[in-house]
């Protein structure tokens, strides 16, 4: 397309600003006036209350952990990573694919870390 002044005139009466400056070319465009620093810091504010929340978290899940490290004597072993494994009730003869009676021992002697 080429440009001409008169599709230019009629582009710009097609246009309109908003009270904060925003100004609507279409329903497709719009631009807006750069934010001053009241307008970036009020709009931040959520995002601050939200790191400010996560930080607290974390120092939360931290102390659980310095908590469950001074009660825990000795490393943490696969075998006592999931005990509801021990609590499950025998399987009926004939589906010994089921039994999973041991398996924590026999996850000791997996050369993998424990994440």
């Amino acid at each position: 397309k080429t440009w001409s002044p008169w599709r230019a005139q009629q582009m710009d009466s097609h246009h309109r600003t908003l009270e904060d400056g925003t100004i609507v070319f279409s329903q497709d465009i719009v631009v807006h006036e750069p934010l001053d620093i009241r307008q970036v810091l009020q709009s931040q504010a959520a995002v601050r209350h939200k790191s400010i929340s996560l930080q607290n978290n974390k120092e939360i899940f931290e102390k659980i952990l310095a908590r469950e490290k001074l009660l825990r004597k000795g490393p943490l072993l696969r075998c006592l990573s999931c005990p509801e494994l021990d609590r499950l009730p025998s399987p009926p003869s004939g589906y010994t694919i089921w039994d999973f009676s041991g398996l924590g021992e026999e996850m000791e002697m997996l050369d993998v870390p424990l994440l």
